[in-house]
């Protein structure tokens, strides 16, 4: 399970899903602050593209693997595996959603400052 669906979190879960991981995004907006860019100039191969159509891009790149992509979600809790009984992360969702995993991966970003 990936946490955050920024750029990092859509490599992060595309090269799970590559090995054949099943994989999930928990995002409280994916794109994340991506979507707040207007123009973006420094990334590789890209000489310059928007955020909001780099973000757009970058989901449908996502979504072309078994990626389960949970927009609009923020995690309240994590617990981790040597505190829960069957050896596995527990995520809570503030709707009330309980998620489980093997692996987390937290990649949530940064906010503009």
């Amino acid at each position: 399970m990936v946490i955050g669906g920024g750029p990092a979190g859509a490599t992060a879960a595309i090269y799970a899903a590559r090995k054949g991981i099943n994989t999930g995004i928990v995002a409280e907006r994916f794109g994340g602050q991506v979507m707040d860019t207007m123009d973006i100039e420094n990334f590789t191969s890209v000489q310059k593209t928007q955020g909001p159509k780099f973000a757009a891009e970058m989901e449908a790149h996502v979504r072309e693997y078994d990626v389960d992509i949970m927009n609009l979600q923020r995690v309240s809790k994590i617990t981790g595996a040597n505190q829960t009984a069957n050896g596995l992360v527990a995520v809570e969702l503030e709707n009330g959603a309980k998620l489980e995993s093997k692996t987390v991966i937290l990649s949530t970003g940064a906010r503009w400052r």
